[in-house]
């Protein structure tokens, strides 16, 4: 049977669809298929309709595209069902929203209900870059699921693939089910394969996916049936194996209209483009595509509850199918018997099959037979092209043979593609309930193929894993106080030790016995390890840096005796891999480098290709289990990752030997201290380690004391093994083998107030044995940092008489135990098997563990009763050791309090368990698609609206290589664009004292519904201005009615905004700003802001509330007056339009060949008109001057009529009367007159309430010959203050057009930006020579310069700065730092929103100070903001910095951020947080003798500081002259004085808590 009666033969899907089916890939070879088996099966099925979604595609629409389709041969026999049933819906699954443009919006378009969605669109070629696989897999499926389920659809089928299986099994079939993706994330695995892709594409390759389809289709999988299950669709996926041509329908042979897989090999071997496949004995997975088209019709309309079905031949059939090696040797004799090949040549290809079916042979005969000729000839033929060209004649024709050439050539590199399938190590084995029919023969299908094949290639339509107790306390002494000479003859007389492992040997017995360390091994311990026969792994806990080396040095020293213990490979941790000298040194040794995951790195793909690696080389394996370092000698919990590695890669049971490190003292001690107490940790450094070996040399570092080394029983581990119960096991040993010292005991009796002598008596009644310490002898008094970790370590082994909550923080459990919500229970004491004598110790302890617990606990409430919805264990802890002096907690005991009673406090339900344990519930997976910020070299010159700058730009935080970083997404701002910032996401955590998480930020929400605009209003504004200019929409309006502070963009970004102005007129002339202003003033008329770049920090555009101003609102933006209407360069004046942004300024002015020089940091978007109205200045005012030194007249519109003054009216925009009346006036303007008040005067700094500037006229200087940049390092703040106090002393001509300080953090900040990408060597090379030179840069400042003017000019600029900078004690820091400080201006913008993203409230303040009050300014911002942040008890710590940015001859503009974390806040309640802390430093500012603001105005949001500033019969002039020119305040932003009544300024806001 074939065509429609080989369909009508098959048994039927037990469902019906009664409804419309919608497909994709319909003119692809699967689609067509199922297009066939869907018009033979639609009556019986009950199919009402039948949707293709088509692209478009050489330039032929959809319906054109279904009419080719209607009029192939292969549907000539459903060709009437196929015009009563199909109709076509233009659509590419591979563009975003289908290519519609209308953001999802479209609906179903048939009257027919939609009953199933058939996926069958795809990209199947193995070469696609990762990124574009997870496009045009994962993106375009998602995409189609989520369609379907919009369209209301039942059942979505995706076809995949049954390669989703990434290699084949040895011992079973490969099931039904998703494939295991081990630890990795599938869709972390999908955005990082749409962003970056290098931890992708590594992930790729460890879970042994061949090529990116098949791992693309794998994620898509997981993804899919999420996304289904969170929007109740019923989600099905088909997985076919190799799709070949049809065994019966629409016809015997049919393949669609070009090859795939096997015909497509079959035919680039007919046509000799490739020679010779690798082939093995193996049976082919093959599937005929009217089988697959079967599976997938059964899958839409089935009942059974299969979700995953293989569409491929079933293992008990699969020795039905031909092999690979089979299907050539038949392809070869068929070409031979046709005589389309010779018979030597057939020979001889046969030959070559032969020798491919050795993996090394195959990849020699590729590259000599497959690529060599194709590579060759492509040569000769771009060789000829060329020649051709330069001929002049024939360069068409071999143009046409280079394309040709180089689609071959790609076709060469199917062989190597192939290899997986038609080679694999074991046979391709599938579950499946697809069954072969009866008249199914091997030789007939294979020859059918090859049919298929030769047909094409010739241009013809085919037809058709029990504890040993050691007794004896025997040592062997690894490491004593030797003479160098001895430690020499030791360690190079070792047998069978390399040179190098003899140097390291010797280097570290040096090191270790320069910090008096001496280390011994418990000789009983080591005897188990001689009869072992397994591969060793050592599982050591981890306390210091020394581990490795005790270890390794401890394996060295015994080995004579012990055999088993090499020199073991050590699983170091990747931070290592970066020390230059270091690192390379552990490697040689025989380290490796792994990269665990956990919540600040993502799990490392290439761990089990690393593992299997050292694990072959047969050395031991060294693994810290614990991952990290433990701070406090507790044990953490255990992982399971590089066990779990090593279990699927030994392939063989292996020994675990627990391994326990006892050390006395720590080089680390102090550091960990630092870090309990919330310090940031210092990292690995290279300058580290040489400062530690010339401490050593100088005999500087203390006594250390002994190191107790003890192994445990081995504990095999199999393949069978529970690896958490194994573990467990594993830590209950080494929780037995921690080892204590006299020293320890003496820390723990200090803890708890008792005599050393009884608590060392009590705990050597009770069996627990401790050595005699040297450090006893000394008797030297232990500090905090030394006392706390000795006394928890000998706690730890009174874990089973503590309260169950701090046993569990003492030895956190392998298997995480729920903890009790109420008050922890104790063990009654002497029920433990514990001797009596320890039960004075353990009262004690567990006595000072509760008093700790209830502190907490008060603390906890204390947080809870202010307004902190969510308390994190980490908030409770800064909380107890920066709180209340009387309950203030040392580090180590506060931590563990804040453990204990931090869940109890967890946003739980009243029905929810303690554990909070609650079912996931699934998500929609959203598609991703290549968005505007991953494309860095285009540039949408677009603003945003709830951010800083374009939409193309910020800084984002985003996973690369596995590892978290910040990233900006364009290349607008230079080199920055699109580098990885790994030290920038660690300089925010460090700085903000908190964790964050990539994808723990805000959502993007839609934007707010706001209410119509006033009745009338826009007829009325119709009436005098073209309705074009008139804009109501709701993202006008949001725009118009914010500013950039954090108030404003807080509220946008959490869509809680305010007042909004009801409509936006953006005029194009003066006379249509008139025409507002007066029709605002008629009838009862309505309130009109003027906006201009939307820059303004203060909330100057910010409509007032209903009640201040119950008048409807417009806001004018002014921006549409953008012209330079004359320039006088002899005069040097020019006459610009107030609506101009200052960078179109700047170019504009650069045509004349002049500049203003007006350079805000906000230049990119703010206006002139803006500049007027907040008396602004810009960054090289010292060069230039302030606006109000720029600014010689103005045009100002009010709504009696226009302002302005001397010779105001050669504006260039005036009326047509005016113009008239004054036309023979030249273009220029007074630079000074004594005639009355100045108009500039009186509109510098009113801040839209006066009038609006329509046009100004400004002065203007020749561009400059010379721009150079330098930067200054200072040893500390205070040396940089007072080298800008010098410069400042200066002459005005001799200053640096621009001179900036900024301080340690600032540059701190700057230097994670820029030296991200920089090597590790460089930067430690860097530090060292600064370092010699006094400078560190945690304390260090650094000043950047720009210098502007004439050669002369400037050479008499930096001349002068000489003798400053030396008597400062500063140090040049190049002219690249300075130009790259200057440039970063701009991007660092954008780094406020990157902190709202993570809820880091940031913003920055501004103030001039006199020299004689600037040292005192900053430091009194600091205490009140420290102090309103504790007393609010907000996570983390504040940001504080701090920028000397202008100078004058009275003072310095110190420029201030601030920002504070608000996690655990509502939005609302993090607002007022900040405004009570910004608060607190604009009081101390104005205290400290500092102004309001220097040049970001007043606005709404400091109006209520005015009373300090100014008189009150000033504030009632200034009213007096607005109540004369705007009478019935039209102009009703009301800024400054003209604010409605204020709060009183002494209170700081009302935070509602």
């Amino acid at each position: 049977l074939a065509g429609a009666a080989f369909w009508k033969s098959q048994p039927l899907p037990e469902g019906r669809v009664d409804g419309a089916v919608l497909l994709t890939g319909s003119t692809g070879f699967v689609g067509g298929g199922v297009l066939f088996g869907l018009l033979v099966r639609a009556q019986s099925l009950g199919i009402s309709k039948i949707v293709l979604l088509i692209r478009k595609r050489s330039g032929a629409t959809a319906t054109e595209r279904l009419q080719e389709l209607r009029d192939n041969p292969a549907l000539h026999a459903v060709r009437d069902l196929f015009d009563e049933l199909v109709v076509a819906l233009e659509g590419d699954v591979a563009e975003r929203d289908f290519g519609w443009g209308d953001d999802g919006a479209r609906q179903w378009p048939h009257s027919e209900h939609l009953h199933s969605v058939l996926h069958c669109a795809g990209d199947v070629r193995f070469d696609q870059p990762l990124q574009q696989a997870a496009l045009s897999i994962v993106s375009a499926t998602l995409q189609v699921g989520q369609l379907a389920a919009r369209w209301g659809a039942r059942r979505f089928v995706f076809v995949s693939t049954a390669f989703v299986h990434a290699v084949p099994s040895a011992n079973d079939y490969l099931q039904e089910r998703l494939v295991e993706l081990r630890d990795l994330d599938p869709t972390e695995l999908y955005r990082d394969a749409v962003s970056d892709g290098r931890w992708a594409a590594k992930a790729m390759r460890e879970l042994g996916f061949p090529n990116t389809y098949t791992f693309a289709k794998a994620i898509a999988e997981h993804l899919v049936m999420q996304s289904c299950d969170a929007s109740g669709v019923e989600g099905r996926i088909v997985r076919p194996s190799i799709v070949c041509p049809a065994w019966a329908a629409p016809y015997a042979g049919w393949a669609g209209d070009k090859p795939s897989t096997i015909m497509a090999g079959a035919a680039l071997l007919t046509g000799r483009v490739v020679r010779v496949f690798r082939g093995s004995k193996h049976p082919c997975p093959a599937v005929p595509v009217d089988f697959v088209a079967g599976s997938i019709l059964e899958a839409m309309a089935g009942t059974d509850s299969r979700r995953i079905s293989h569409a491929a031949v079933d293992a008990s059939q699969a020795n039905w199918l031909p092999s690979f090696t089979k299907m050539i040797a038949c392809l070869l004799q068929l070409l031979a018997l046709r005589g389309d090949m010779s018979l030597p040549e057939a020979g001889l290809l046969f030959r070559f099959a032969r020798l491919a079916e050795h993996e090394t042979c195959f990849w020699l005969v590729n590259g000599i037979v497959n690529k060599l000729p194709n590579s060759v000839a492509l040569c000769f033929c771009t060789v000829c092209h060329q020649v051709a060209c330069l001929l002049g004649f024939g360069a068409e024709t071999w143009h046409s043979r280079v394309s040709m050439m180089r689609t071959v050539s790609r076709y060469a590199q199917l062989p190597t593609q192939y290899a997986p399938y038609s080679c694999p190590c074991y046979a391709w084995r599938f579950q499946s309930r697809l069954r072969l029919p009866a008249d199914w023969s091997p030789l007939e299908y294979t020859l059918l193929i090859h049919r298929s094949a030769i047909a094409f290639v010739q241009g013809e339509v085919p037809a058709d894993i029990s504890q040993n107790v050691v007794q004896n306390f025997a040592v062997v002494r690894v490491l004593e106080q030797r003479p160098l000479l001895m430690d020499a003859l030791l360690t190079f007389s070792m047998p069978g030790a390399t040179l190098f492992q003899c140097a390291a040997a010797l280097a570290v017995r040096r090191g270790l016995q320069w910090m008096d360390v001496r280390v011994t091994v418990d000789a009983a311990s080591l005897r188990p390890l001689t009869s072992l026969t397994e591969p060793l792994v050592l599982c050591p806990t981890h306390r210091s840096l020394l581990d490795f080396v005790i270890i390794g040095l401890t394996c060295y020293q015994t080995r004579p005796l012990v055999p088993v213990l090499q020199m073991p490979s050590v699983a170091a941790d990747a931070e290592f891999s970066g020390l230059p000298l270091l690192g390379r040194a552990l490697s040689a040794l025989g380290a490796f480098f792994v990269r665990r995951g956990s919540g600040g790195v993502q799990p490392d793909p290439a761990l089990r290709a690393e593992v299997g690696r050292v694990f072959r080389s047969g050395r031991p394996l060294e693994v810290f289990l614990e991952g990290r370092r433990s701070r406090g000698r507790r044990h953490l919990r255990l992982r399971t990752g590089l066990l779990r590695a090593l279990r699927d890669v030994a392939q063989q049971s292996v020994a675990l030997v627990p391994l326990s490190l006892s050390y006395e003292l720590l080089p680390e001690d102090f550091g960990f201290y630092d870090e309990l107490q919330g310090l940031p940790r210092t990292p690995l450094r290279t300058t580290g380690l040489i400062e530690w070996v010339l401490s050593g040399l100088c005999g500087q570092l203390p006594s250390h004391g002994d190191v107790h080394v003890r192994f445990g029983a081995a504990r095999v581990m199999d393949s069978t093994s529970d690896l958490r119960a194994l573990l467990a096991d594993v830590q209950a040993e080494l929780v037995s083998l921690t080892g204590i010292s006299t020293l320890h005991l003496r820390a723990l009796a200090e803890l708890l107030g008792l005599p050393p002598a009884e608590v060392i008596a009590a705990t050597a009644k009770a069996g627990l044995r401790s050595w005699p310490s040297r450090l006893e002898e000394s008797g030297e008094e232990l500090c905090p940092a030394q006392r706390w970790p000795l006394g928890l370590q000998a706690a730890t082994l009174l874990t089973d008489r503590l309260p169950q909550n701090w046993a569990t923080w003492l030895v956190e459990p392998v298997q995480q135990q729920h903890k009790p919500t109420e008050q922890t229970e104790q063990q009654p004491l002497g029920t433990s098997k514990a001797h009596p004598a320890e039960d004075v110790v353990v009262a004690a302890l567990s006595a000072r563990l509760a008093a700790a617990e209830e502190i907490a606990r008060r603390a906890a409430v204390e947080l809870q009763d202010g307004g902190i919805a969510t308390i994190t264990e980490e908030h409770l802890v800064q909380h107890l050791l920066h709180g209340r002096a009387v309950d203030a907690l040392p580090p180590p005991l506060a931590r563990g309090a804040a453990y204990v009673v931090a869940s109890r406090f967890a946003p739980c339900g009243d029905d929810v368990a303690p554990s909070c344990e609650v079912a996931t519930k699934p998500v929609v997976v959203q598609p991703l698609w290549p968005a505007a910020h991953r494309r860095l070299e285009r540039q949408v010159d677009r603003e945003a609206l709830d951010r800083w700058g374009f939409t193309d730009t910020r800084f984002a935080a985003l996973w690369i290589d596995g590892r978290p970083a910040v990233q900006v997404t364009s290349k607008r701002y230079g080199a920055l664009g699109g580098q990885p910032l790994f030290q920038l996401w660690e300089f925010m955590q460090k700085e903000f004292n908190v964790s964050l998480g990539v994808r723990d930020t805000l959502p993007d929400l839609p934007l707010p519904e706001l209410p119509p605009p006033a009745r009338g209003l826009l007829e009325r504004l119709t009436a005098v201005v073209p309705e074009a200019r008139i804009h109501a929409e709701a993202e006008a309006r949001l725009r118009a009615g914010t500013g950039h502070g954090l108030e404003d963009i807080w509220r946008l970004r959490t869509r809680t905004t305010q007042r909004m102005p009801d409509a936006v007129v953006r005029p194009e002339s003066e006379d249509e700003v008139q025409a507002v202003l007066q029709a605002a003033a008629e009838g009862e008329g309505f309130a009109v802001i003027p906006v201009g770049g939307r820059t303004n920090v203060t909330s100057a555009t910010v409509c007032p509330s209903l009640e201040a101003e119950p008048r409807p609102i417009v806001s004018l933006d002014m921006r549409g007056l953008c012209h330079v209407l004359w320039v006088n360069i002899e005069d040097g004046v020019a006459c610009i339009e107030a609506g101009i942004t200052g960078m179109a300024l700047k170019e504009a002015l650069q045509q004349y060949g002049v500049t203003m020089g007006m350079e805000p940091d906000s230049m990119e978007f703010s206006t002139l008109g803006g500049w007027i109205a907040t008396r602004a200045s810009g960054m090289k005012r010292a060069r230039y001057g302030n606006i109000e030194e720029m600014l010689v007249q103005a045009r100002v519109a009010t709504p009696g009529g226009m302002l302005w003054q001397h010779d105001g009216r050669t504006g260039g925009n005036l009326p047509s009367s005016a113009c008239s009346t004054f036309s023979t006036t030249p273009r220029t303007a007074y630079g000074r007159t004594s005639a009355n008040t100045s108009l500039p005067g009186l509109v510098l700094g009113s801040e839209g309430c006066l009038g609006v500037v329509t046009s100004a006229v400004v002065r203007v200087k020749p561009l400059p010959e010379v721009v150079e940049y330098q930067s200054v390092l200072f040893l500390d703040w205070e040396s940089g203050a007072a080298w800008m106090r010098e410069v400042a002393r200066l002459p005005a001509a001799l200053r640096p057009t621009s001179c900036r300080l900024m301080d340690s953090r600032q540059l701190e900040l700057s230097r994670a930006i820029r030296n991200s990408t920089s090597s590790e060597l460089k930067r430690a090379l860097d530090m060292m020579v600064l370092r010699a030179k006094g400078v560190r840069f945690e304390e260090a400042a650094a000043a950047t310069l720009v210098f502007e003017g004439s050669r002369a000019e400037v050479d008499v600029q930096k001349r002068m700065l000489w003798p400053l900078v030396r008597q400062a004690g500063g140090t040049w820091g190049g002219g690249s730092s300075g130009e790259a400080g200057y440039a970063l201006t701009f991007a660092i913008a954008y780094l406020r929103d990157f902190c709202l993203d993570y809820r880091m409230l940031c913003e920055s303040m501004e103030t001039m100070v006199p020299w004689s009050s600037i040292g005192r300014a900053w430091g009194a911002v600091v205490n009140a903001v420290m102090e309103q942040h504790r007393a609010l008890r907000l996570p983390g710590k504040p940001f504080l910095s701090c920028r000397m940015t202008q100078l004058y001859d009275e003072g310095g503009v110190l420029y201030m951020y601030m920002a504070i974390c608000t996690a655990g806040l509502s939005p609302e309640c993090a607002l007022k947080a900040f405004q009570s802390c910004e608060h607190a430093a604009r009081v101390a500012v104005l205290d400290a003798g500092g102004c309001l603001s220097h040049h970001h105005g007043v606005g709404k949001l400091r109006a209520a500081h005015l009373a300090h500033t100014q008189s009150p019969q000033l504030a009632d002039a200034l009213r007096g002259i607005k109540a004369s020119i705007d009478p019935h305040n039209v102009l009703g932003a009301r800024n400054g004085p003209w604010a409605a009544p204020p709060l009183a300024p002494d209170d700081p806001p009302d935070l509602g808590w």
